[in-house]
């Protein structure tokens, strides 16, 4: 399976669901069990030696002959507590998919990965993305790796080292994992299980990650818990990264989830008064983008105010097509009014890419005022391209009555006619 944006997006969503309910679960859960986690680990390590060294064939525990759901766990649980190989957990994962009946089977690795991560965290992970049921139901297993990071945090923190290590330094390819590993859902609950209980310990590890779609989810979903938590330390920390493609991720997401939140006058101030104009603008443009989705009136009365010119360049292409819902001529006129040049392109495109959706023809003569010859000429044709899949018999009308046609569109007429289009 391909790691598309989409794809992983889904797994974003399952997991920010999770998370939010988990992360105070697993707090309450933590304070609950300090005592018990406090034994000596002497003794815990002595008593597991003599559970495996007492350990029971496979069928001397038919857990499934069990009458009940709960007595039937509880001879699994029983089971798995003499595990001690990643071997052994095999076994039973080959047997919980075998035997278990279909309503119990998310519950039951549940359990068997519960303690698997006890034993084998690496090991857990890797093998928990190899099972089938779970990759295309994996809430219950998920939240057990994120509570399992909540109680365990120094191991989680080995974990996400080890796993980082495996991750592809290019965005968008295949198997970001170690061992194959295709979706990012588990490793995500494990961040977000960390962050819960160090956020700052938790960011600084995935900053160390290589570039990845692992980093940037993982970056998402620790701001979404970090950030309305303590946005001042947040703030803070992300000041303290060097000046690159790490820094440059995070500003984005910190501004996106800005946007996103009621604060936006803390988020705009925040932007501003960040020294270098570079990191203004990564985290000014999206936090912008956003406000404008849910509020675009308030979004533009602002930028309508804003007096430097490199800022409102900046978020203008983020903004267009919610400005143009309720200031479509106004937002005309002013394009109208420029002058081509690099700076504005970025605008430009995104106005005529926009206007197409409703003014086909229009928005192709928006297009020469693109500054630059390649840009100019991809968005010729996207437009085009687009504009035939929905209408060709309009589209060949308008070609062959525009004058001053542009190459880029007479070659694109000519491909037309060549096919009897």
């Amino acid at each position: 399976m391909n790691l598309t944006p989409k794809r992983l997006s889904f797994h974003l969503c399952g997991i920010l669901t999770i998370s939010i309910i988990a992360f105070f679960i697993g707090r309450a859960k933590i304070e609950d069990n300090k005592e018990s986690h406090s034994l000596d680990k002497g003794e815990q390590a002595r008593e597991k030696v003599r559970s495996r060294s007492s350990r029971v064939s496979i069928s001397d525990i038919d857990y499934t002959s069990g009458k009940t759901d709960s007595e039937r766990s509880l001879r699994l649980i029983e089971r798995l507590d003499n595990c001690s190989s990643r071997e052994d957990f095999q076994a039973e994962l080959a047997d919980i998919q075998r035997m278990s009946d279909k309503s119990e089977v998310s519950r039951h690795l549940s359990l068997l990965f519960d303690a698997w991560l006890r034993e084998d965290p690496e090991g857990a992970l890797s093998e928990v993305n190899q099972v089938e049921s779970i990759r295309h139901n994996y809430g219950r297993v998920s939240t057990v790796f994120l509570l399992w990071a909540q109680e365990n945090p120094e191991n989680a923190a080995d974990l996400i080292k080890v796993a980082s290590t495996g991750l592809r330094s290019e965005v968008g390819e295949d198997t970001p994992f170690i061992d194959g590993i295709d979706s990012p859902a588990f490793l995500l609950s494990v961040v977000v299980g960390l962050g819960s209980q160090d956020a700052k310990s938790a960011a600084g590890l995935v900053a160390s990650m290589p570039k990845s779609l692992v980093k940037t989810s993982s970056f998402e979903l620790l701001m979404q818990n970090w950030l309305p938590e303590n946005s001042s330390e947040v703030m803070d920390w992300v000041m303290t990264l060097d000046q690159g493609e790490t820094r440059q991720l995070t500003l984005g997401i910190i501004g996106e989830k800005l946007g996103q939140q009621k604060t936006i006058k803390e988020g705009i101030d925040w932007a501003l008064s960040l020294e270098n104009s570079a990191d203004q603008q990564e985290a000014l443009k999206p936090l912008v983008r956003q406000w404008s989705e849910h509020d675009p009136t308030a979004a533009y009365q602002w930028f309508k105010n804003v007096s430097d010119e490199t800022t409102s360049l900046a978020v203008m292409p983020g903004m267009v097509k919610n400005m143009m819902l309720n200031h479509e001529k106004e937002i005309g006129t002013w394009f109208d009014e420029q002058t081509p040049r690099a700076d504005l392109d970025p605008a430009v495109i995104t106005y005529a890419i926009t206007l197409a959706n409703l003014e086909p023809a229009q928005a192709l003569s928006k297009v020469g005022s693109v500054y630059d010859a390649k840009q100019r000429e991809a968005t010729y044709y996207f437009i085009a391209n687009r504009w035939q899949r929905r209408d060709p018999d309009a589209l060949k009308s308008y070609l062959e009555n525009a004058e001053g046609l542009p190459p880029v569109l007479q070659t694109f007429l000519e491909q037309k006619e060549s096919l009897g289009q």
